[in-house]
């Protein structure tokens, strides 16, 4: 960048400037709102000309050690040998991310937190989750979607609404994360049975995922991320943030108690789920609860003494 500002190019040529500086997200119409990171990645929040708002994910380490010694490290894990039958994702990541602690402490002699972070990175390189990883890894994103072949991605954020991605899928992107879904559900997703709605849980994070296939993606797939709150929300947290008044939370009680039925009704993404799990939690430990659903979004109450009974339809 030195030669072009001390040959002048760039103040003969305004328009190249407006490019780099756009690619830099330092447009003169673009503004960063928003700035944290999540776990070994940055986002930044980009409020664009018109008001559109983008997410955007950095590798964080990469400013660091260059994109050549996180790929080098991601190859050295993956020539690891694991243990044979390990199937669910949390395992996989449990795993690797061992593999890479051990890596790493080979090649560098890092802070605790530092060697973290790059086993993080390189666990999901490993994996090939790097693109979708942000999204799963950050609670502020409330779900994503993903409309079909070469389209960018665009997500809901808590605090920002609306955003759009730069994240195109590739295609082998795509056929991984479908084998993934199909793994995590344990049913078939192909020509005869083109959607499948499934939840994936590990330590890192709860979502649930809708994906569908051809024939009934017109550009050959869908899939969509919804976020599950680790902690879920409480009448009381209802409450405090305006979601439902006081005297409506205890004339729910009251016919919960009186074991009245109720039915919650709503569009997409208004909070039917949450409701229902928070007047879950108030319902007596001694009560039986019988749980059917399509993809598991109620609460695992049995360490507190409640008795559940699931079925997964």
């Amino acid at each position: 960048m030195t030669f072009w500002k001390n040959s002048g190019f760039i103040e003969n040529f305004g328009g190249i400037k407006g490019i780099i500086d756009e690619f830099n997200g330092k447009g003169d119409n673009t503004t960063v709102v928003d700035e944290y990171e999540v776990g070994p990645y940055r986002v930044r929040i980009l409020c664009l000309e018109g008001g559109e708002f983008k997410y955007v994910a950095e590798d964080v380490l990469l400013e660091s050690f260059g994109r050549r010694i996180i790929d080098q490290v991601a190859r050295d894990v993956s020539a690891v040998p694991f243990k044979v039958g390990v199937h669910k994702l949390d395992d996989i990541i449990f795993s690797v991310k061992e593999a890479a602690i051990k890596v790493i402490s080979r090649y560098f002699k890092l802070s605790y937190d530092e060697v973290e972070r790059m086993a993080e990175s390189a666990t999901f390189n490993c994996i090939g989750l790097a693109s979708i990883a942000p999204f799963l890894l950050d609670d502020k994103v409330e779900e994503v979607y993903f409309d079909g072949r070469n389209r960018s991605a665009y997500l809901d954020h808590r605090d920002w609404g609306r955003c759009i991605t730069d994240v195109v899928l590739s295609d082998e992107e795509v056929e991984r994360i479908l084998s993934r879904i199909r793994l995590e559900s344990g049913f078939q997703l192909d020509d005869a049975n083109p959607s499948l709605k499934t939840e994936v849980i590990t330590r890192k994070f709860r979502v649930r995922v809708l994906a569908t296939t051809t024939p009934l993606a017109a550009e050959g797939f869908m899939i969509n991320f919804r976020r599950m709150r680790d902690e879920p929300y409480t009448i009381p947290e209802l409450i405090f943030n305006g979601t439902i008044s006081a005297k409506a939370a205890a004339y729910l009680l009251f016919l919960i108690l009186r074991r009245f039925n109720i039915c919650v009704v709503g569009e997409p993404k208004t909070g039917k789920t949450t409701l229902i799990n928070a007047l879950d939690i108030l319902v007596p430990l001694s009560w039986r609860r019988i749980y059917i659903e399509d993809a598991v979004e109620s609460l695992a109450l049995h360490n507190y003494g409640a008795h559940q009974a699931k079925v997964k339809v």
